[in-house]
């Protein structure tokens, strides 16, 4: 997907309802399985490193984390 493709998704969805938005990402999320092998998308042994070194911190230190809930309004507070 080239750039400009992008900037006008995001432009599109920016004006959508924002639970139209969380709807759509939560979608994304629940079926990253089926679009990586639609896409034939290969992560690099560089990116399965990094990803096995966060699980393994997840299951080793759960406290560092945050509830999505908290997350979010960082995230949408930094928006502003």
């Amino acid at each position: 997907m080239s750039t400009s493709s992008l900037t006008l998704l995001n432009q599109r969805l920016s004006s959508r309802p924002e639970a139209v938005r969380e709807h759509l990402a939560q979608y994304i999320c629940d079926h990253l399985d089926v679009i990586e092998f639609e896409m034939n998308w290969q992560p690099s042994e560089e990116l399965k490193a990094e990803l096995e070194r966060r699980e393994k911190d997840c299951y080793e230190n759960p406290s560092d984390g945050a509830p999505w809930p908290e997350v979010r309004e960082r995230i949408l507070k930094s928006r502003k």
